[in-house]
């Protein structure tokens, strides 16, 4: 009897450590804290896979795409200023792009909820990809990506300072 009881506490542990500190990858998308803290988690079909975001075009095609990635962050010795052209589109899901300061606070720079990716293979080029100029806050600035819902997703990033995560 008491190796029963034994092994029920054990396997009860074990269970509650395992259960109680994790958040599924979908809830992400929703949570600021876990766009802030977390850590790169996804879970991807990836068709094409170009991650070099720094000066050049870079660019991801999903087949279908959960989670968080950094794709870019920049240590600023001081304030300073970046500029980000991107193309995000999803179906059936979805997708968004933010740059996290270093003090925590979250600037939505594009979400995609709506069906706006045709074919997530096409490699034909954007008409005109978004430019947008943002202040960077002194230390680590980064730029990821969070989608939920599984969408096939299509992203095109240019920045002009920093480094590819």
């Amino acid at each position: 009897m008491k190796k029963l009881l034994l092994a029920l506490l054990v396997c009860s542990t074990l269970l509650a450590a395992s259960g109680c500190s994790s958040i599924d990858v979908n809830d992400i998308y929703h949570s600021d804290r876990e766009i802030v803290k977390s850590e790169d988690r996804h879970s991807a079909s990836l068709s094409v896979y170009d991650q070099t975001f720094v000066g050049e075009l870079g660019q991801m095609y999903a087949a279908s795409y959960v989670g968080i990635e950094t794709l870019w962050s920049h240590d600023a010795v001081q304030n300073d200023v970046v500029t980000v052209q991107y193309e995000l589109l999803s179906r059936d899901g979805k997708a968004k792009l933010v740059l996290i300061a270093p003090d925590g606070e979250i600037t939505l720079l594009a979400e995609n909820t709506e069906n706006t990716l045709e074919d997530p293979s096409s490699t034909t080029e954007p008409e005109a990809l978004q430019t947008q100029t943002f202040s960077l806050k002194k230390g680590r600035n980064r730029i990821r990506v969070v989608a939920c819902d599984d969408p096939a997703l299509r992203l095109r990033l240019r920045v002009d300072v920093g480094i590819t995560e």
